[in-house]
């Protein structure tokens, strides 16, 4: 992957700073972000009774998630986040952007990644730089919509469900 310098990466952390508020007020139920937030709640589960010698853990490990989602998938899902969370935001702020402005830097973003393999230069049509806070923050938020099915069945059988995103961990 090139290391974008200039307007696009300024672009990009912009973007993620002002995305990345909501995203943790919407992702806060279903998120634990350290083992603290595990023990936590495990506890709450273990008072409603519903921790037990049966209890299982399971892990589900997603391989290449920088690359596996269609820049399309990307742009229709922050669609659909900037709808619902983001339509609370208080407009008379000076630093508010139009639903349109951020869709349109993404997708700027999005088509301004390129990478180098065996001496020829290449545009990345599929996810994006796992090094790019702004390209995790926007899986991050496809996976939010995409886990939805999942949580709902598993709150219906009394189970308890948590994400934690251990790329950093290699």
């Amino acid at each position: 992957m090139l290391n974008a310098s200039g307007p696009v990466t300024y672009i990009s952390r912009y973007l993620h700073e002002y995305l990345q508020s909501s995203y943790c007020l919407l992702a806060h139920s279903t998120t634990f972000n350290n083992g603290f937030d595990v023990v936590q709640a495990m506890e709450k589960f273990s008072e409603k009774g519903c921790f037990n010698a049966t209890t299982q853990f399971v892990t589900i490990e997603i391989k290449d998630f920088d690359i596996i989602f269609s820049h399309e998938q990307i742009i229709q899902t922050l669609e659909y986040f900037l709808l619902d969370c983001m339509s609370n935001r208080t407009k008379q702020t000076s630093s508010y952007l139009s639903d349109k402005t951020i869709i349109r830097l993404v997708r700027l973003i999005l088509k301004k990644q390129y990478f180098m393999y065996d001496n020829k230069l290449y545009q990345q049509t599929k996810g994006g730089n796992p090094d790019s806070l702004l390209i995790r923050l926007l899986v991050d938020i496809y996976l939010l919509y995409w886990q939805q099915n999942l949580v709902q069945f598993l709150k219906r059988k009394k189970e308890l469900f948590g994400r934690y995103e251990s790329f950093f961990i290699e």
